[in-house]
């Protein structure tokens, strides 16, 4: 026998997500209608679920709290490091409102950009050579003589990048119970 739910125990249940919401209503209107027949047919043209404006507005503080530089730049160490004390709390707040799937791009995206700022000083010393080769008129200004240095770099650093996002990859994947997705 199956007990009804009272509202005075309801601090005892978790609330759903955002995404646990959708899901839900998503399987019922499907069990409800036959939503392929309308959309083939073309009395359905497009099913957009609406956002919460009250959750968007808290994962916007969450990303912005007083801080002047743009994710990932303000939390650098979250992605450059392995520790229990990182709380991903940036993307802990997207997971719960658009689900495990898009944090994970979000992680990989801010993972890149992270990363990509270690490429960024050799690059410019190579493109600064080159354009005082340019300068100089030289006849051939994109063969520097570091050229064959920095293509060795950046072969190494998308070594380690990839080798790295496997890494912050898993670690994610075992904080969020998302072994299955990957």
């Amino acid at each position: 026998r199956v007990e009804p739910f009272l509202t005075i125990e309801k601090n005892q249940f978790e609330p759903f997500r955002s995404v646990d919401k959708l899901s839900i209503m998503w399987a019922a209107t499907e069990e409800m209608f036959d939503v392929q027949k309308y959309m083939s047919t073309g009395v359905i043209h497009a099913i957009v679920p609406l956002h919460s404006r009250a959750e968007l507005k808290n994962i916007e503080k969450t990303w912005h709290r007083n801080n002047p530089w743009p994710h990932p730049l303000s939390r650098l160490r979250d992605y450059f490091q392995e520790s229990p004390g990182n709380a991903y709390r940036m993307l802990s707040a997207i997971k719960g409102y658009f689900g495990e799937k898009v944090a994970l791009y979000i992680a990989f995206v801010s993972f890149y950009t992270s990363w990509l700022l270690v490429a960024i000083v050799p690059a410019l010393v190579v493109v600064l050579m080159q354009v005082a080769a340019f300068a100089a008129n030289d006849p051939n200004p994109l063969d520097t003589p570091v050229m064959p240095i920095h293509c060795v770099f950046m072969a190494m650093w998308a070594t380690i990048v990839m080798e790295r996002w496997k890494r912050k990859n898993a670690e994610l994947a075992y904080r969020w119970n998302i072994k299955n997705l990957l």
